[in-house]
């Protein structure tokens, strides 16, 4: 796992000592690439590091990191994320940067999936999750959460963990839901 969630500003220097675990590893997670002004750089290295490691990106809010997005998207074009999550915000900022014409959500999702090239797209909403390329579509069950902060994080952790077990695509869906579920509902 890489994060960079208090944007300390990581780079390839800073993971250089763990070249040799990340050359081994054949799941990376990169999460908070928003945060960090060297994400693209470090991305970049991990993919050649290990070009057969599947790497799961979650971007965070693209707007506090504007200045790199479009090395980003060009990243994301090259088909070497296995898959990318996003918010339903992180969706819209994503398809309007990219000024690509849309009727919802979903078709949003569907013309971005196409755009960016990645293996699969991951969304998940307050309303409903949902996955690309199997087109799985979820209704969320409204809530009266209690934490926000981190619900989002906690959704990729289960989302990651349903890719890591072979869940199959409704099932991991509903399992990182639920994981997130319980987590702003504080029931942990």
């Amino acid at each position: 796992m890489i994060t960079d969630p208090k944007g300390i500003q990581i780079g390839i220097n800073e993971i250089k000592k763990y070249e040799k675990v990340l050359k081994k590893k054949e799941y990376i997670f990169f999460g908070n690439w928003n945060n960090n002004k060297k994400s693209n750089e470090l991305l970049k290295y991990i993919i050649n590091l290990n070009r057969d490691a599947k790497i799961y990106l979650d971007i965070g809010d693209p707007s506090i990191n504007i200045e790199n997005l479009n090395e980003l998207i060009k990243i994301l074009k090259e088909k070497r994320i296995w898959v990318l999550s996003l918010n339903e915000y992180e969706l819209e900022y994503l398809g309007n940067f990219l000024k690509l014409d849309y009727e919802n959500l979903l078709d949003l999702a569907n013309k971005l999936y196409k755009t960016l090239n990645v293996e699969h797209l991951d969304i998940h909403s307050p309303d409903f999750v949902y996955s690309l390329p199997s087109e799985v579509y979820i209704k969320i069950e409204k809530v009266k959460p209690i934490i926000l902060t981190g619900a989002g994080d906690t959704w990729n952790a289960g989302n990651f963990y349903g890719y890591l077990n072979n869940l199959d695509n409704k099932d991991r869906l509903l399992f990182a839901n639920e994981i997130a579920k319980k987590y702003i509902l504080n029931e942990f």
